[in-house]
């Protein structure tokens, strides 16, 4: 019972401090999420040395923090030897349930993007459409939607782009402001740039969350 309780306890922990750390860091608290990332989330590889240097950088100032508060040597060589079978197998199940749980945080469909705007127009303009047919977005059939209190309210994360002044503000809700051009008006060549933009910002963002929005 006492082993059930601790292991709960535990369990709970991780899923806190990943909730925690997703929107700083993307919750990566161990190299082999990181490599999972990577490989099947799109983390971009040239990334993946610097969080594993966070990684290890943290573990040993962890370490040395938790020494000094049982007021032991900071740094000192184990005396026990621990590597064996069972050592192995505890490890491998340790790191595959922190895999599971930040995959199972970290399910899409458990997020949701809406566009809207504070005085959208009629129809999407000609260039943007042009602009997202040529990676394969078919926008034409989308009517511009205004952006109402019932959307922000119900938002987890709320973006603006270039509203200036009018761009609202929720309280309680996370905001970013990201200073973009309005397309409207614009050539192709200019709405491409701002479509690229774009996604780059989504894909930073994509990183520091990893999907594992509530």
């Amino acid at each position: 019972m006492a082993l059930l309780a601790n292991t709960l306890a535990t369990g709970a922990a991780l899923v806190a401090l990943l909730l925690t750390f997703a929107p700083i860091s993307g919750a990566h608290l161990n190299p082999v999420v990181t490599i999972a990332a990577a490989w099947e989330r799109g983390l971009p590889w040239p990334d993946v040395p610097g969080y594993l240097a966070a990684q290890v950088g943290g573990a040993l100032a962890g370490t040395a923090i938790a020494d000094l508060m049982f007021e032991e040597p900071v740094f000192s060589l184990a005396r026990h030897a621990r590597s064996g079978p069972a050592q192995w197998l505890s490890e491998f199940v340790a790191t595959f349930g922190l895999v599971a749980v930040f995959n199972a945080l970290a399910e899409p469909s458990r997020a949701q993007a809406v566009s809207a705007g504070t005085d959208p127009g009629e129809q999407v303009h000609p260039a943007v459409v042009t602009a997202m047919l040529e990676v394969g977005v078919e926008p034409s059939g989308i009517r511009p939607r205004k952006l109402t209190d019932e959307l922000t309210h119900e938002a987890s994360l709320l973006v603006t782009m270039g509203c200036g002044a009018a761009c609202p503000h929720v309280p309680g809700v996370r905001q970013e402001n990201w200073a973009l051009e309005d397309p409207k008006g614009r050539s192709v060549e200019e709405v491409r740039a701002i479509r690229d933009e774009i996604r780059q910002r989504m894909e930073r963002l994509s990183h520091q969350w990893q999907r594992a929005i509530p």
